[in-house]
């Protein structure tokens, strides 16, 4: 069997495949962000506000298989914060994420993008994701999810605000795990296999 592959033109399957990856898959990478409209806060908006769970795709950068899962915003504005439009998460994240990623790596870039538009008190987002590059392929574990977090500004210095964010987002199997300390430390950044509980930077601290 022949393992030359020919692209005669743009009907052939390989001319198309590459086609939707650049122009689809993997449009994140060669687009500019999208556009953002934003508002002042007029009302002096200043409690938290939560936007999600956005459904977010995007593909491992080693193996590029998909990951796919939900992404959680939560926000701490000022007097001098800009307000968005709701659904301009959803098109940052769907920017951030539409290219060659890695999860930890992702959603730090989805908060220097947020801090940089809104400038809030406070920033936290959360995600959890199936990556198919252990589903797929290598250990065949289909049941593993990753879980991370970027905490920002009152975020990590206000454990009750950290708590209140991690529970309105009932996030499936995050504090499963947790020792009941960390009700009483400020939150840190963490990362583990949901159903592992095997932590990459705990939330309590000692």
């Amino acid at each position: 069997m022949s393992t030359e592959i020919k692209v005669s033109g743009p009907d052939s399957g390989v001319y198309r495949s590459g086609k939707r990856y650049l122009t689809e898959v993997f449009r994140g990478r060669y687009v500019p962000a999208p556009p953002v409209t934003e508002f002042p806060n007029a009302e002096h908006l200043n409690e938290l506000m939560i936007v999600g769970p956005i459904t977010v795709r995007s593909a491992c950068s080693h193996h590029f298989c998909p990951n796919m899962g939900r992404l959680w915003i939560g926000l701490m504005p000022n007097e001098h914060s800009n307000l968005t439009g709701l659904s301009k998460y959803s098109r940052l994240a769907e920017w951030i994420m539409n290219r060659p990623q890695i999860q930890k790596e992702a959603i730090t870039q989805m908060a220097d993008l947020l801090m940089s538009k809104v400038s809030p008190d406070g920033l936290a987002v959360a995600m959890e994701a199936d990556h198919f590059c252990m589903h797929w392929r290598g250990v065949k574990d289909a049941e593993t999810k990753m879980v991370n977090s970027v905490m920002r500004g009152s975020f990590l210095k206000d454990s009750a605000l950290c708590r209140e964010f991690l529970s309105l987002i009932n996030l499936k199997d995050w504090g499963q795990h947790a020792r009941p300390s960390s009700l009483r430390q400020p939150c840190r950044r963490t990362a583990y296999h949901a159903d592992s509980g095997l932590h990459h930077g705990a939330v309590p601290r000692e």
